[in-house]
């Protein structure tokens, strides 16, 4: 299988036009960004323009100056209330309608972003055939590595409770986020069980644009085997919504970066980190295929191991879950042992 070209978008601020061939992660002051997972390369982030270096203060050339200096330093400090208080009111008061009305448009657009997701559709996504995943095994990801291995040995990442925990970050208005969303779902579907995903769109001005998927905004996910850490760091429309908490900026910092990423290519989403063995900076496919499908047809599709688009996701699904009961110690054995688990797991990438 020849490896695709990922392009990613710094995973913490709004998302760049399209077209660039890197990625944003939008959030709230996030230090990630989000990166399509393959070939199309989204439009570059906008960068801000670089802060003037301070002008040094001139002392005056006599004393005889400095008089007139501190005199209108005096008149500076007159408050403001004295001389200019109507003005000033006028402005604030300008000021704040118009803070009014622009934060009003911001939540009118995240409301229309998400929709509760059907039981039924959840339930396809979360409780695919044991068949259809044997039947599939390694599926079409079109990546040579869905999935690469740490290096260094370091210890599983868990919970206080001892849990493995799943590490995903991702923005709503990321096609490539929205497809790899759809096999970590459908993986973890296996383990436990998820509450209150959404359904949303990927952005319709990005590469792919309008792919249908989930949102893990909000969202709980419960397991007696493994535990979620998830964020969402920008809404459909661009919006900045939750920067990465310090675990998973640690694991951004830590393994989005080279050598698990392409240089120039680092920090960017999806990113999924699994218990620090195993870490997905990419898709594991591109959503070219669901291009005029909706959440309802596609999860349809998840019970027909020959539909393309079922293999693709399965197959990376298939690669996650693999990599997940490593973590897990194969528990439970009734996903860990069950066909292709044992089979894939062989073929995982070894850390050095």
């Amino acid at each position: 299988m020849a490896k695709a070209n990922h392009t990613r978008r710094p995973a913490g601020g709004a998302k760049p036009g399209a077209g660039s061939t890197r990625r944003s992660a939008g959030g709230t002051g996030a230090a990630v960004a989000p990166r399509p997972a393959q070939t199309p390369t989204p439009a570059p982030a906008a960068t801000g323009g670089t802060t003037s270096a301070a002008v040094p203060m001139r002392r005056s050339s006599t004393t005889a100056t400095r008089p007139a200096a501190q005199r209108n330093r005096r008149r500076q400090q007159i408050p403001w209330w004295r001389t200019q208080g109507a003005f000033i009111g006028t402005l604030v008061t300008i000021a704040l309608i118009v803070a009014l009305f622009v934060l009003l448009a911001h939540n009118s657009q995240g409301a229309v972003a998400l929709q509760p997701a059907p039981p039924q559709v959840v339930s396809a996504v979360t409780q695919v055939s044991p068949s259809v995943f044997a039947t599939v095994g390694a599926g079409d990801a079109l990546v040579v590595k869905p999935v690469e291995a740490t290096n260094g040995h370091p210890p599983i990442l868990k919970d206080a409770s001892g849990k493995p925990i799943v590490i995903y970050v991702g923005a709503e208005w990321c096609p490539f986020c929205a497809a790899q969303r759809w096999s970590l779902i459908t993986a973890l579907g296996r383990f436990g069980t998820f509450a209150n995903l959404h359904l949303v769109s990927s952005s319709s001005t990005d590469t792919y644009p309008d792919t249908p998927t989930f949102s893990l905004r909000g969202a709980s996910y419960t397991s007696r085997y493994v535990a979620l850490s998830s964020v969402e760091v920008a809404d459909r429309n661009q919006q900045p919504l939750t920067s990465p908490d310090a675990r998973q900026q640690q694991a951004i910092d830590t393994y989005d970066v080279v050598p698990y990423t392409q240089a120039g290519n680092e920090k960017g989403i999806p990113f999924t980190d699994i218990a620090d063995q195993y870490v997905a900076p990419y898709s594991g496919f591109i959503p070219d295929l669901m291009r005029g499908e909706t959440q309802q047809s596609i999860a349809n599709k998840l019970s027909d191991p020959t539909d393309p688009l079922t293999q693709r996701i399965i197959g990376n699904a298939n690669e996650l879950t693999a990599a997940i009961c490593v973590a897990t110690n194969n528990q439970p054995a009734s996903v860990c042992a069950a066909a292709p688990i044992p089979q894939i797991q062989k073929t995982l990438p070894k850390g050095q």
